[in-house]
């Protein structure tokens, strides 16, 4: 009786082997490990800087504190050719 269980289990360790090993068989083989190193945050490229935000074009309310000190009535005529002359480079 004894040499029977014996021979059973060792029938089910053998058998059990071979279940898996068939098993392994089926199963696709993993896939390969890529050879190059993935990106990582450190080697992307900086995104590039936003431009300065240009200052906003004068307008004729920034000049009329230094309009009304440096133009008078004796110096309009000279004043306004200075200016079409600045203007016109």
């Amino acid at each position: 009786m004894r040499l029977a269980l014996m021979l059973f289990v060792a029938a089910l360790a053998v058998g059990c082997g071979k279940k898996s090993d068939d098993a392994k068989k089926d199963e696709p083989a993993p896939a390969p490990m890529p050879t190059e190193p993935t990106p990582t945050e450190a080697d992307q490229p900086a995104p590039p800087e936003q431009p300065a935000q240009a200052e906003a074009p004068p307008t004729p309310e920034d000049f009329e504190p230094t309009a009304d000190t440096e133009i008078t009535r004796a110096n309009m005529d000279e004043q306004l050719k200075t200016i079409e002359k600045d203007l016109g480079e």
